[in-house]
């Protein structure tokens, strides 16, 4: 199975390939990067089958990809974004695995892709951490 993991924190990089051995995996740290993977992925006839989801993805990198609102305020992209970005593509994976430890933003995000995927909410600790 082809699998895209979303994660500011590498130390969670490293347990899914425990976790998911002998599958394919593509990592990503930030959702820029998330979107190039998914998107190439797709033209190349190889679409990611399942989705590995955090929430907050600003806290463990310098390089976190953001933009600047109305007001100048700059805003960090998160998994919400991502979420939504991809519930919107007609190559959204069918199975999904949010697994970050922010509760409320992880229950939005499943709200956000549940119409799309058959989604899973469970926080996951690299056994690693």
């Amino acid at each position: 199975m082809r699998i895209l993991i979303l994660d500011d924190m590498q130390v969670r990089h490293d347990g899914f390939k425990i976790h998911f051995k002998g599958h394919q995996l593509f990592h990503a740290l930030t959702f820029v990067t998330a979107q190039d993977i998914m998107i190439s992925q797709s033209e190349a006839k190889e679409p990611i089958e399942m989705c590995c989801l955090d929430h907050d993805l600003s806290d463990a990198i310098d390089n976190a990809d953001s933009f600047y609102n109305e007001q100048g305020q700059q805003i960090f992209f998160n998994g919400k974004h991502f979420a939504f970005w991809l519930s919107n593509q007609d190559f959204c994976p069918s199975k999904i695995w949010i697994h970050s430890w922010n509760e409320s933003e992880a229950q939005r995000m499943s709200e956000i892709l549940s119409t799309r995927a058959e989604v899973k909410v469970q926080a996951y600790r690299s056994p690693k951490e």
